[in-house]
């Protein structure tokens, strides 16, 4: 402050809303002298949140006629703004590795500027994420959700799930800070296949047939593709699709034709053998025996022919015997 009358001030003092005492070395100024008083203010949220502190100060002297003098000034402080924020995207445990199970997502807001931020919200494309209402200050920190996601079978044969969220948060000027985190969670591959083979004669006889049923399941929790079965019986064996997601069945069949060989030995044993293949071009297979029964029925006949060489003792009769294997 300057003294810029003619004559002696005293009792000067400093009135500013924002400080209790103004500290000033002198109270007293000759003409065209001049002081410096100080004080500190410690800004508030509310100051940094609006980017700059403005105020107004009045200084007041007495003249020796014991006149009141006085004069006003007022300074605008800037505030320069940070905003800034941060996302921890945290993943738990799947509750299982199969479609259907599912795993929760947790995600932690931090605003790590200097300026409050309103609203915060968190954007993913697996999940709907609800941040708690209402401002979030420097140095605080939010938890959104859990929230829980429901595996597909695309995830569970990718073997993993894998996403970005993105945070958003809105500074007292309106302009947006963003962050981004992610996380990837393994989901373990469990291939599995089964195989139920069955056999039905349609007769004993050589030459007559056993229908085949060959049951694949994918008793395993990825998709299994190229499913074959293997049986030395047959040269091929239809099956009417090759793709199995888990839990799914196909029925093939494949026809045999009996040989005598067969119907002698009273049975048809083989063991076939199905093999599908993971996602991750590994083979899984199983194998099953069946036994068919071929009932045995023999039988046997007997014609007996006699031709007569004459009719006088000593003459011949010549006997045949037909002898007919008339069983299986």
């Amino acid at each position: 402050m300057t003294n810029t009358g003619n004559v002696t001030l005293t009792g000067i003092v400093i009135d500013d809303v924002m400080f209790t005492t103004v500290d000033c070395p002198v109270t007293t100024l000759a003409p065209a002298e001049s002081t410096t008083c100080t004080a500190s203010y410690t800004l508030t949220q509310a100051d940094v949140d609006a980017g700059q502190v403005d105020n107004t100060a009045t200084v007041t002297g007495t003249d020796p006629n014991a006149t009141d003098v006085s004069d006003t000034d007022t300074e605008s402080v800037p505030i320069t703004a940070a905003p800034d924020i941060t996302l921890d995207k945290q993943a738990g445990v799947p509750s299982g590795a199969a479609a259907g199970d599912t795993i929760d997502y947790s995600f932690v807001v931090t605003n790590s500027g200097n300026v409050t931020l309103d609203p915060v919200t968190v954007a993913d494309s697996l999940v709907s994420v609800t941040c708690p209402a209402g401002p979030l200050a420097p140095g605080d920190s939010v938890t959104c959700g859990p929230v829980s996601y429901t595996l597909t079978q695309v995830d569970v044969d990718s073997g993993h799930v894998a996403n970005t969220a993105t945070v958003t948060g809105t500074d007292p000027n309106g302009t947006d800070v963003d962050a981004t985190d992610s996380t990837d969670t393994a989901i373990p591959a469990g291939p599995a296949i089964s195989l139920v083979k069955t056999g039905r004669s349609n007769g004993n006889n050589a030459g007559d047939s056993i229908d085949y049923e060959f049951l694949v399941t994918n008793t395993g929790n990825v998709t299994l593709t190229s499913i074959v079965i293997d049986d030395p019986m047959f040269t091929t064996v239809d099956c009417p699709v090759t793709t199995l997601a888990p839990t799914e069945s196909t029925t093939c069949t494949a026809s045999y034709t009996l040989t005598q060989a067969d119907v002698d030995a009273g049975q048809v044993d083989n063991t076939a053998t199905v093999t599908g293949t993971d996602p991750n071009a590994t083979d899984v297979t199983d194998t099953d025996t069946e036994s068919v029964s071929i009932p045995a029925t023999p039988a046997i006949t007997l014609v007996k022919t006699g031709t007569l060489n004459g009719s006088a003792a000593g003459d011949s009769i010549d006997y045949e015997f037909l002898v007919t294997n008339t069983g299986t």
